[in-house]
């Protein structure tokens, strides 16, 4: 597990929430302004919004640089505090980490500016009014470049907020209120406020049987238990479809059973939604899967390795739920 921490103010955390919850549909951002502690840790002590001139699409986002140097240079003259990171969303695009063109862009930005290190925050909007927020701490030290930040919460409201709030130049959310969830956090509370509630399931659903729900219990707990896999969840759709939810290899993946799945008529779908907003289906090979049905994890693999991955479709947003489906 990664020992990378990010120090954040409880008042940041909201702000930032009610900026991403401005724009549902299009990619939003900001600034964090701070230090770095004796660890080497990100302290966030001031999250900025987007200025006024800003530009941004369902998959872009561009700040206004007027108006980054602006926030930048108020908060140093004022405070001595420097810009230590950024903050965008992937709103509801299921992507809850860097994308291909975020690493190029820390890649360059850690070469050409000369800089150690750069903190970044990714949220996606997973409910109507919640929003799931996750850091990654980039360092020219690191491997693979970046590695997943474990939160610490501060829950008090920055002390620079008040004399903020006075600068006329700032720019602040119409989102009067939300809520957030953390990725990682160790704040000693629990930050998961989706609810976990009891499924109701299909008529004459496999997953209402015994076996059913063991043949599911071992599917979630291979995946839950291997460090490739992360975020994992059991979820239903909106249609009554279940599903498991993970990321792997920096993609947002869903295994997907039909209504008539079952061991004799195995037909999951792995569902990748990617950076353009459109959902790429891996239909697997009932064969293999019949040869060995507890083990995706060799199926996911070698779709993400070595299949054609031009089935693709114009992305449709499809709600779920965390559930808990009695599987003991």
């Amino acid at each position: 597990m990664s020992g990378a921490k990010a120090i954040i103010y409880e008042s940041e955390l909201r702000f930032l929430t009610k900026c991403v919850l401005d724009y549902p549909d299009l990619e939003t951002g900001g600034d964090f302004f701070g230090f770095w502690n004796k660890d080497g840790l990100p302290v966030i002590m001031v999250a900025t919004g987007p200025g006024e001139k800003t530009t941004r699409t369902s998959t872009s986002f561009y700040q206004d640089i007027h108006f980054l140097h602006q926030c930048g240079e108020f908060l140093h003259a004022n405070f001595a505090l420097e810009h230590i990171g950024s903050w965008h969303s992937h709103h509801r695009l299921g992507l809850d980490r860097p994308s291909g063109g975020d690493i190029n862009t820390m890649k360059n930005c850690l070469n050409s500016q000369n800089i150690d290190k750069f903190f970044i925050s990714i949220s996606n909007i997973v409910e109507k009014d919640l929003v799931k927020i996750g850091g990654f701490l980039f360092s020219k030290s690191y491997r693979n470049l970046y590695e997943d930040t474990e939160w610490i919460l501060l829950p008090n409201v920055s002390p620079f907020k008040e004399k903020i709030e006075q600068q006329r130049f700032f720019t602040f959310p119409h989102t009067e209120d939300g809520r957030y969830k953390l990725k990682r956090s160790n704040s000693g509370v629990s930050n998961r406020l989706i609810k976990q509630e009891k499924v109701e399931l299909a008529p004459n659903s496999f997953f209402e049987t015994a076996e059913g729900r063991s043949f599911l219990k071992k599917e979630y707990e291979k995946i839950n238990s291997n460090s490739e896999f992360s975020d994992v969840e059991l979820i239903q759709n909106e249609d009554k479809t279940i599903g498991i939810t993970f990321n792997y290899d920096g993609k947002a993946l869903e295994i997907r059973y039909p209504h008539d799945f079952s061991e004799n008529n195995p037909n999951p779908v792995v569902i990748e939604r990617n950076d353009e907003n459109k959902i790429l289906e891996h239909p697997i090979q009932a064969e293999s899967y019949k040869r060995n049905p507890f083990d995706l994890l060799y199926a996911i693999k070698a779709i993400f390795g070595f299949t054609n991955r031009n089935n693709t479709k114009d992305g449709g947003e499809q709600k779920s739920q965390v559930i808990n489906i009695p599987i003991d």
